[in-house]
């Protein structure tokens, strides 16, 4: 998985890329709900399980032309290219399904599990959209969702 700084540099290519291709391109802002209280109650072991397996299951659900990174701490930016507005609030939405059915499964000391659920933001390119101005529509829809009950996923357009 691709830290910040190596997703922005593929960012601002597969964003020249759509440009040139006409094609559309699309990412998704998505965020561990609650993940804190995990870190707290369990310990930073486990919270690291979790990251991985967070991780696992959003690169089991997007294509291999996709690229997926860590952009925070819980925090994860996916990028699709040729993906239109509606399939990437579609791909978000499975993510987010199998993220919140999922049981983590925790062999450390005992044998537990955990399950998480996670909150998206959707924003895709349009006109002469800086990676900032996706990037920072995608934050925001990600903050509504967060503000709508978390384990959902939503969209902020430009007007």
């Amino acid at each position: 998985m691709y830290n910040r700084y190596y997703l922005d540099k593929l960012l601002e290519h597969h964003i020249e890329t759509a440009r040139q291709q006409r094609s559309c391109l699309a990412v998704i802002m998505l965020d561990i709900d609650n993940f804190k209280l995990v870190n707290d109650r369990y310990g930073h072991a486990v919270g690291d399980i979790v990251l991985q397996q967070v991780a696992s299951t959003i690169l089991g659900n997007i294509r291999e032309n996709d690229m997926c990174g860590r952009y925070g701490g819980e925090e994860f930016l996916v990028v699709l290219n040729n993906t239109s507005r509606s399939l990437a609030i579609e791909v978000a939405n499975r993510i987010r399904s199998r993220i919140a059915e999922k049981i983590i499964n925790i062999n450390i000391a005992e044998n537990f599990s955990v399950s998480v659920s996670v909150s998206g933001g959707v924003s895709y390119l349009q006109g002469r959209d800086s990676i900032k101005d996706l990037i920072q529509r995608a934050d925001q829809g990600l903050y509504l969702a967060k503000r709508s009950g978390k384990n959902c996923i939503k969209t902020v357009d430009n007007a």
